[in-house]
């Protein structure tokens, strides 16, 4: 009996199809792609893997080029492996891409910390946290350190709430200078639901939220990365609309983020909390702003991924 459902050996059977002869025939691939869950497209690729001997994502890479090929390949990969791929290739060569570190490795739970840094060792032979630790400095180093070394609370987990709120004032707006560690052990350490209560708390005491206190006590890589994870925690949808607009707007897109983002957000319910909330901020839908921005097969798949999104 096979590993596979009916359903994706066939799909894997039609994606070898449209891959022979001269020219990959991409509106199969769009279409498997738009039109199954991120669980149904593993399957797939898993037993393209098992009949063919070849990865999909490797098939995909010779056979579909410039960001379509990179959507597509990134859409058939493990989300961890995917990450950790990213990851990689932000650290490669000279000079680090901390904005990429940042976007990856903000927001994200221990679980999937976990996965990822897994991933990067079997993809790699190398432990991501020394990497990472080499490749940084400064206070964003330490704050990344936190993220990674496994220390933070697992989901639903409650501290004192009133003791943060206190400690991260007197460490920033109730002093003179910063004690930044304060705030890396707090916002690297705690769980989702403290830091949730932590931020209303800190703005019903002091008038102001701790967005506005972060803004003002640092600067730099570490303020980015410290005001992503409190914005993330505040409005998750909404934060990741504001980083969608950002990979489009002004001159050029930035293709690279715009299909990082693509690939992390496919989840329908997830997509369609994003595409809600840009609506309600810019007056306009998610998909039409990036049909705007992309053009043939490329359009076609991040369209269709949007729009897939109930």
């Amino acid at each position: 009996m096979s590993a596979f459902s009916d359903q994706s050996i066939a799909d894997a059977n039609a994606l070898k199809e449209c891959f022979k002869g001269l020219g990959m025939k991409s509106s199969v691939l769009i279409d498997i792609l738009t039109k199954r869950s991120v669980t149904q497209v593993l399957e797939i690729a898993n037993a393209y893997k098992a009949n063919f001997g070849k990865t999909l994502d490797e098939k995909i890479g010779s056979e579909a080029s410039g960001n379509f090929g990179k959507l597509a390949k990134g859409l058939v990969m493990h989300p961890a492996e995917y990450d950790a791929q990213v990851l990689y290739h932000a650290m490669k060569g000279l000079g680090t891409d901390e904005d990429v570190l940042i976007e990856v490795l903000v927001g994200r739970t221990p679980i999937e910390i976990s996965a990822i840094k897994a991933a990067y060792t079997n993809l790699y032979q190398k432990d991501l946290e020394k990497v990472v630790t080499s490749e940084t400095s400064g206070d964003l180093k330490k704050f990344l350190t936190v993220l990674l070394c496994g220390s933070r609370d697992d989901p639903g987990v409650m501290r004192d709430v009133a003791q943060d709120v206190e400690t991260l004032y007197k460490a920033g707006e109730g002093r003179m200078g910063t004690e930044e560690i304060k705030f890396i052990q707090i916002v690297g350490n705690r769980s989702d639901a403290h830091m949730t209560e932590v931020i209303r708390q800190y703005a019903l005491k002091y008038g102001h939220d701790l967005l506005h206190a972060l803004k003002n006590e640092f600067s730099g890589d570490i303020r980015k990365a410290l005001t992503n994870t409190v914005r993330s925690l505040q409005n998750r949808p909404l934060y990741f609309a504001e980083l969608f607009e950002k990979s489009m707007h002004g001159l050029g897109t930035n293709d690279e983020m715009l299909v990082r983002l693509l690939v992390r957000n496919r989840y329908p319910k997830i997509m369609a909390a994003i595409k809600e909330a840009y609506l309600q901020k810019y007056g306009k839908t998610l998909a039409h702003r990036i049909a705007g921005e992309t053009s043939g097969d490329y359009k076609k798949l991040a369209v269709g991924l949007v729009d897939a999104a109930p």
